[in-house]
This record gives structure tokens, C-alpha cells and sequence, in this order.
């Protein structure tokens, strides 16, 4: 995948966000498990996409699921066999980064779902089932892919939990590539007068609570 403008990959997110739904539909069919009320399910990640990770596990317990974020490297950490949820969700935009994919390798299979914008990158061949983020190009900072990863989150739990299942309101997976237009739509004039009050700002400070943690998390 090349590396594209900051720029482009923000206003091109509404139409790489379809395209990563229409991949995602099969790959969801072939994935056999259920989350269930009293499981955990551990985000297993490094960087921006630990971050994101925050945003599932606040969905999940709305779904009365827990949830732990786990930061790939500190599986080395733990003791050998150790399993610290029932399921997890291992993420790597790129497929290739080297503690996702070594965590992965000793995590429990048949319970562990990968995704990646790379589907045939080292990470599939040490989970379970790839959920597919969609091939695009995107920027240096992955811009596409931490919303596309937060759709993937969606649909996961519109597909895997009681909460979810044959619902089209708490995890509307296709509403999220309209509403990310809308929001681009909207703001699209403040940007700018963002970009100039902060001109001359030597820090900022990012703060959020529950789904938007996960973005103040991204955003530094």
C-alpha cells in the first residue's frame, strides 16, 4: 500500500469505509464464535491501535461483555499458557508488526480475530479468522485505518454478540461511512480556524472519556 496525503486520506474515509464493509460481509459469515455475557474479550494492539481499543471495550460493556485492552508487547511479560480473555481481537494496519504478531502465536486457538488492511501479511497466518480492512491506501499516520478499525470493531459487535445480533441501532455498522460524511460535511469550515488558533500553541492537551478517550488517545 503506498502512503497518500494526510489530506486525501480524511476526506476520502466516507468511500474506503464502504469498501471496507463490502469486504467485511464475508468474512464475518465464516467466523464460528460468539461473545456471551460474562466473557472477556482482550484488543490485542500496539500504539494507535491500543488506542482504539478503548472505544470496543466501552461498546462491549454496554453489551454487558468485559473487556481488556492488552498492549501486545506485555504478553512476553506474562506467565507461560497464561490467557488473560475467552476472545481476542488482534489489530495490525500494516499485518507485519512483529509484537501483534508474536502475541498472536500464543493466544488460544480458534479464538482469535485479526485485523488487518493486509489480509496476506504475516498476522493471517497466526489467528483464526482475518477480518479485512479494506487494501486502501492511507497516510503515514494510518489515518483510514483507525476509523476503518473502529467500523470493524462494529460490525464485529453486531455479529458476535446477543446485543448486536440482527440489530440496526446500537452497532449500525452500515450507517457509520454516511455519518463520517456528514461529520467531514460539518466541520469542513472549522478546520481552518482550528488550524489558526492553534497556530502559535507549543502543547495540546487531547482529553475524552469512554469513546472518545480512544480518540484523545490518537490524537497526540
Amino acid at each position: 500500500m503506498r502512503k497518500i496525503p494526510y489530506a486525501d486520506a480524511v476526506s476520502s474515509q466516507p468511500e474506503n469505509l464502504r469498501r471496507s464493509l463490502a469486504g467485511q460481509a464475508p468474512a464475518l459469515a465464516g467466523i464460528g464464535q460468539r461473545w456471551l455475557p460474562g466473557e472477556t474479550v482482550g484488543v490485542v494492539a500496539m500504539g494507535a491501535s491500543t488506542y482504539s481499543g478503548q472505544a470496543l471495550l466501552v461498546a462491549l460493556g454496554q453489551a454487558g461483555l468485559r473487556g481488556v485492552n492488552i498492549t501486545a508487547s506485555d504478553l512476553d511479560l506474562m506467565r507461560e499458557g497464561f490467557q488473560p480473555a475467552d476472545h481476542y481481537v488482534v489489530v495490525s494496519e500494516s499485518g507485519l508488526s512483529p509484537e501483534p504478531i508474536n502475541a498472536a502465536a500464543k493466544l488460544t486457538p480458534g479464538r482469535r480475530i485479526g485485523i488487518t488492511n493486509v489480509p496476506g501479511a504475516p498476522l493471517s497466518a497466526v489467528v483464526d479468522h482475518v477480518l479485512p480492512l479494506g487494501g486502501f491506501d492511507d497516510s503515514a499516520v494510518y489515518t483510514i485505518g483507525y476509523t476503518a478499525t473502529l467500523l470493524a470493531y462494529s460490525s464485529l459487535l453486531r455479529a458476535l454478540t446477543e446485543a448486536g445480533a440482527g440489530q440496526t441501532g446500537f452497532f449500525d455498522s452500515e450507517r457509520i461511512p454516511e455519518l463520517v460524511s456528514e461529520v467531514l460535511a460539518s466541520y469542513s469550515g472549522a478546520g481552518p480556524k482550528a488550524a489558526e488558533h492553534l497556530r502559535g500553541a507549543l502543547t495540546v492537551d487531547f482529553v475524552g472519556r469512554g469513546y472518545s478517550l480512544a480518540s484523545a488517545g490518537k490524537g497526540p
